[in-house]
């Protein structure tokens, strides 16, 4: 048997490739260090990040479509910036997406388990990097909307995924507590949610999802990038 692995097919790399110039161009914009107005140059940036033009391009088109780069007349790419307005309408429109899944989902006598079963998962994931438990935070939200068991709100909730997830990574990195602190923050916001999920308590759920939403004084700081001391009761975005 050859010891040599197996070549990647072109169309797999050139997949590989896009995907990780987009999130990595995503990051930079959510996280301030590309401000508004910042051109992006095709060239520049294929070159720096070691890629053909390609994914750089595709990168753009997916960036566009979720609103964080613009194309000028000119045919310039220039970034839309990501700051507090932009940060505080994308949680408005994720609770009202999850309330109203959520509270479909019990008026159709929807099974819970889904939302249950990543739940568990989140449950047991002490230990695991800031990163691991973003995607399990956005794993069991997508499971709460697809409880709701509407295509047309999974799509609409999908569209917005990558960017509230690269919000969590970001915010995540700068709540100054460490994965078993974050850990136990997160287990303890979603635990009354899934309560109420299985009670099939709407309006309770409706509340917790309101509370998990609101935007305090850590959610101004991530999008501002102010650098402050956070208390220990200062809220992760989730």
């Amino acid at each position: 048997m050859s010891n040599h692995a197996a070549p990647v097919d072109g169309k797999l790399a050139r997949s590989i490739h896009s995907r990780r110039v987009v999130n990595e161009l995503r990051e930079a914009i959510v996280s301030g260090r590309f401000a508004a107005g910042t051109p992006l140059v095709e060239t520049a940036l294929a070159q720096e990040l070691g890629v053909s033009r390609g994914p750089v391009r595709n990168a753009f088109q997916e960036l566009h479509a979720q609103g964080l780069v613009e194309t000028t007349r000119s045919g310039r790419t220039l970034v839309s910036g990501f700051g507090e307005k932009e940060l505080l309408d994308l949680l408005l429109v994720r609770f009202e997406l999850e309330q109203i899944a959520a509270r479909r989902g019990i008026e159709h006598g929807a099974s819970p388990e889904g939302v249950c079963l990543v739940y568990a998962e989140l449950d047991s994931a002490r230990g695991a990097s800031n990163e691991r438990l973003a995607e399990l935070d956005i794993a069991f939200h997508r499971a709460l909307v697809a409880y709701g068991g509407s295509r047309s709100l999974l799509q609409a909730w999908l569209a917005l995924a990558p960017v509230i997830l690269t919000v969590l990574v970001v915010a995540n990195r700068r709540a100054e507590l460490d994965q078993y602190e974050l850990h136990e923050y997160l287990d303890g916001i979603h635990a009354p949610i899934v309560d109420a999920l299985v009670r099939e308590d709407a309006d309770a759920l409706g509340s917790e999802l309101r509370m998990h939403f609101v935007p305090t004084d850590y959610y101004r700081r991530a999008s501002l990038r102010i650098s402050q001391p956070l208390g220990k009761r200062t809220a992760p975005l989730s």
